[in-house]
Protein backbone atom coordinates (compact mmCIF):
# COMPACT_ATOMS: atom_id res chain seq x y z
CA UNK A 1 0.00 0.00 0.00
CA UNK A 2 1.21 3.55 -1.17
CA UNK A 3 -1.33 5.25 1.13
CA UNK A 4 -4.91 5.13 2.39
CA UNK A 5 -7.62 7.58 3.33
CA UNK A 6 -10.96 8.25 4.42
CA UNK A 7 -13.67 10.76 5.55
CA UNK A 8 -17.03 10.50 6.16
CA UNK A 9 -19.04 7.95 3.90
CA UNK A 10 -15.53 7.56 1.54
CA UNK A 11 -12.18 5.48 1.56
CA UNK A 12 -9.94 5.07 -0.72
CA UNK A 13 -6.55 3.35 -0.90
CA UNK A 14 -3.69 3.42 -3.37
CA UNK A 15 -1.55 0.13 -4.21
CA UNK A 16 2.12 -0.11 -5.29
CA UNK A 17 0.73 -1.50 -8.71
CA UNK A 18 -1.37 1.59 -9.48
CA UNK A 19 -4.12 0.35 -8.50
CA UNK A 20 -7.04 2.82 -6.64
CA UNK A 21 -9.84 1.16 -4.70
CA UNK A 22 -12.62 3.53 -3.63
CA UNK A 23 -15.32 2.40 -1.21
CA UNK A 24 -18.72 3.87 0.88
CA UNK A 25 -21.98 5.43 0.20
CA UNK A 26 -20.38 8.61 -0.60
CA UNK A 27 -18.07 6.55 -3.66
CA UNK A 28 -20.17 7.79 -6.55
CA UNK A 29 -19.75 11.71 -5.50
CA UNK A 30 -16.29 11.45 -5.21
CA UNK A 31 -15.48 10.12 -8.05
CA UNK A 32 -18.16 11.64 -10.38
CA UNK A 33 -16.83 15.39 -8.61
CA UNK A 34 -13.54 14.80 -7.77
CA UNK A 35 -11.32 12.02 -8.70
CA UNK A 36 -12.10 12.23 -12.55
CA UNK A 37 -12.15 16.10 -13.53
CA UNK A 38 -9.26 16.71 -10.82
CA UNK A 39 -7.57 13.33 -11.69
CA UNK A 40 -8.39 11.65 -14.17
CA UNK A 41 -9.57 14.37 -16.79
CA UNK A 42 -12.33 11.75 -18.01
CA UNK A 43 -15.82 11.47 -17.29
CA UNK A 44 -16.48 8.06 -18.27
CA UNK A 45 -18.48 7.30 -14.94
CA UNK A 46 -21.27 9.89 -15.69
CA UNK A 47 -21.63 10.15 -19.03
CA UNK A 48 -21.77 6.80 -20.50
CA UNK A 49 -22.20 7.14 -24.44
CA UNK A 50 -25.47 4.81 -24.50
CA UNK A 51 -27.22 7.60 -23.12
CA UNK A 52 -26.52 10.46 -25.25
CA UNK A 53 -28.89 12.82 -27.26
CA UNK A 54 -26.72 12.65 -30.34
CA UNK A 55 -28.89 14.75 -32.37
CA UNK A 56 -26.42 17.39 -34.24
CA UNK A 57 -26.97 20.83 -32.88
CA UNK A 58 -25.23 24.08 -31.41
CA UNK A 59 -24.69 24.69 -27.58
CA UNK A 60 -24.22 28.00 -25.79
CA UNK A 61 -23.02 29.16 -22.46
CA UNK A 62 -21.21 32.19 -20.65
CA UNK A 63 -18.64 33.27 -18.38
CA UNK A 64 -17.25 36.09 -16.14
CA UNK A 65 -20.78 37.78 -16.12
CA UNK A 66 -20.96 37.77 -12.51
CA UNK A 67 -17.19 39.02 -12.04
CA UNK A 68 -16.43 42.13 -11.51
CA UNK A 69 -12.51 41.71 -13.10
CA UNK A 70 -12.14 40.00 -16.44
CA UNK A 71 -13.76 39.66 -19.78
CA UNK A 72 -17.52 38.62 -20.07
CA UNK A 73 -17.27 35.77 -22.63
CA UNK A 74 -19.87 33.93 -24.79
CA UNK A 75 -19.15 30.86 -26.35
CA UNK A 76 -20.46 28.80 -29.22
CA UNK A 77 -19.91 25.31 -30.18
CA UNK A 78 -21.60 22.91 -32.80
CA UNK A 79 -21.17 19.15 -32.23
CA UNK A 80 -22.74 16.35 -34.96
CA UNK A 81 -23.45 12.71 -33.77
CA UNK A 82 -19.85 11.45 -33.73
CA UNK A 83 -18.63 15.09 -32.27
CA UNK A 84 -20.78 14.34 -29.34
CA UNK A 85 -19.64 11.21 -28.72
CA UNK A 86 -15.87 12.49 -28.58
CA UNK A 87 -17.10 15.00 -25.99
CA UNK A 88 -18.11 12.32 -23.69
CA UNK A 89 -14.63 10.35 -24.69
CA UNK A 90 -12.81 13.75 -23.56
CA UNK A 91 -13.97 14.45 -20.56
CA UNK A 92 -16.40 17.46 -21.66
CA UNK A 93 -18.87 18.19 -18.24
CA UNK A 94 -20.04 21.36 -16.55
CA UNK A 95 -17.07 23.88 -16.51
CA UNK A 96 -17.81 24.56 -12.28
CA UNK A 97 -16.94 20.75 -12.01
CA UNK A 98 -13.51 21.06 -13.48
CA UNK A 99 -10.46 22.68 -12.40
CA UNK A 100 -8.68 25.60 -14.01
CA UNK A 101 -6.27 23.54 -15.25
CA UNK A 102 -8.61 20.78 -16.61
CA UNK A 103 -10.79 23.58 -18.25
CA UNK A 104 -7.71 24.62 -20.29
CA UNK A 105 -6.76 21.01 -21.09
CA UNK A 106 -9.78 20.11 -22.50
CA UNK A 107 -10.40 23.56 -24.31
CA UNK A 108 -7.13 22.99 -26.31
CA UNK A 109 -8.92 20.00 -27.24
CA UNK A 110 -12.47 21.16 -28.63
CA UNK A 111 -10.39 23.97 -30.37
CA UNK A 112 -8.73 21.68 -32.42
CA UNK A 113 -11.66 19.56 -33.36
CA UNK A 114 -14.83 21.42 -33.23
CA UNK A 115 -16.30 24.83 -34.84
CA UNK A 116 -17.02 27.55 -32.50
CA UNK A 117 -17.30 30.96 -31.64
CA UNK A 118 -16.44 32.69 -28.77
CA UNK A 119 -16.81 36.50 -27.97
CA UNK A 120 -14.87 38.35 -25.16
CA UNK A 121 -15.46 41.90 -23.91
CA UNK A 122 -12.67 43.13 -21.55
CA UNK A 123 -14.13 45.59 -19.10
CA UNK A 124 -13.78 48.94 -20.84
CA UNK A 125 -16.24 47.38 -23.91
CA UNK A 126 -18.22 45.92 -21.26
CA UNK A 127 -18.66 49.35 -19.55
CA UNK A 128 -19.08 50.81 -22.58
CA UNK A 129 -21.84 48.55 -24.06
CA UNK A 130 -23.62 48.47 -20.53
CA UNK A 131 -24.19 52.45 -21.61
CA UNK A 132 -26.05 51.50 -24.64
CA UNK A 133 -27.91 48.17 -23.68
CA UNK A 134 -28.87 49.87 -19.61
CA UNK A 135 -29.41 45.81 -18.56
CA UNK A 136 -26.99 43.49 -17.26
CA UNK A 137 -28.97 40.57 -19.09
CA UNK A 138 -29.47 42.73 -22.53
CA UNK A 139 -25.77 42.66 -22.82
CA UNK A 140 -24.79 38.89 -23.08
CA UNK A 141 -28.16 38.69 -24.52
CA UNK A 142 -26.78 40.82 -27.85
CA UNK A 143 -23.12 38.63 -27.43
CA UNK A 144 -25.35 34.83 -27.74
CA UNK A 145 -27.09 36.33 -30.66
CA UNK A 146 -24.42 37.42 -32.27
CA UNK A 147 -22.58 33.84 -31.53
CA UNK A 148 -25.05 32.03 -32.39
CA UNK A 149 -25.86 34.21 -35.82
CA UNK A 150 -21.95 33.36 -36.68
CA UNK A 151 -22.32 29.36 -35.88
CA UNK A 152 -25.46 29.10 -38.11
CA UNK A 153 -23.77 30.79 -40.94
CA UNK A 154 -20.65 28.47 -40.77
CA UNK A 155 -22.44 25.10 -40.12
CA UNK A 156 -26.07 25.83 -41.37
CA UNK A 157 -27.23 24.39 -38.31
CA UNK A 158 -30.61 25.56 -37.19
CA UNK A 159 -31.01 24.10 -33.44
CA UNK A 160 -29.28 25.40 -30.84
CA UNK A 161 -29.34 25.18 -26.82
CA UNK A 162 -28.69 27.44 -24.51
CA UNK A 163 -28.14 27.64 -20.79
CA UNK A 164 -30.83 29.70 -19.67
CA UNK A 165 -29.54 33.58 -17.84
CA UNK A 166 -33.05 35.72 -18.37
CA UNK A 167 -36.86 35.65 -19.55
CA UNK A 168 -36.84 33.11 -22.55
CA UNK A 169 -38.54 36.43 -24.71
CA UNK A 170 -35.12 38.58 -24.34
CA UNK A 171 -33.47 36.11 -26.86
CA UNK A 172 -36.59 35.21 -28.89
CA UNK A 173 -36.52 38.95 -29.38
CA UNK A 174 -32.89 39.75 -30.06
CA UNK A 175 -32.95 36.38 -32.66
CA UNK A 176 -36.40 38.02 -34.56
CA UNK A 177 -34.39 41.27 -34.98
CA UNK A 178 -31.76 39.93 -36.14
CA UNK A 179 -33.74 38.01 -38.41
CA UNK A 180 -31.47 34.20 -37.52
CA UNK A 181 -33.52 31.22 -38.06
CA UNK A 182 -32.58 28.70 -35.30
CA UNK A 183 -35.04 26.63 -32.97
CA UNK A 184 -33.40 27.54 -30.01
CA UNK A 185 -33.93 25.39 -26.63
CA UNK A 186 -33.23 27.61 -23.61
CA UNK A 187 -32.86 25.33 -20.63
CA UNK A 188 -32.02 26.05 -16.96
CA UNK A 189 -28.95 23.83 -16.08
CA UNK A 190 -28.84 23.70 -19.61
CA UNK A 191 -25.03 22.43 -18.89
CA UNK A 192 -26.37 19.23 -17.77
CA UNK A 193 -26.04 19.20 -22.15
CA UNK A 194 -23.02 18.15 -23.10
CA UNK A 195 -22.76 20.21 -26.06
CA UNK A 196 -23.88 23.37 -23.66
CA UNK A 197 -20.92 21.78 -21.27
CA UNK A 198 -18.70 22.18 -24.04
CA UNK A 199 -19.64 25.95 -24.62
CA UNK A 200 -19.49 26.41 -20.69
CA UNK A 201 -15.49 25.15 -21.09
CA UNK A 202 -14.89 27.31 -23.76
CA UNK A 203 -16.13 30.25 -22.25
CA UNK A 204 -14.53 29.75 -19.40
CA UNK A 205 -11.29 28.69 -21.10
CA UNK A 206 -11.64 32.62 -22.38
CA UNK A 207 -12.24 34.08 -19.29
CA UNK A 208 -9.08 32.34 -17.76
CA UNK A 209 -7.48 33.50 -20.52
CA UNK A 210 -8.38 36.81 -20.39
CA UNK A 211 -7.32 36.94 -16.96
Amino acid sequence: TVFSAKKKGVSCTLYESGSLTVQGKEMDPFIEFYLEPEILNTFRHSHPTAHLDLTPRIGKDEAGKGDFFGPLCVAAIYADSDGIRLLAEIGACDSKRLSDASILKIAAKIRASYSYTVIRLFPHKYNELYKKFKNLNRLPGWAHTAALGDMVRKTNCREAVLDQFADKHLMESALKQKKIEARLQQRTHGEEDLVVAAASILARAGFLEGM
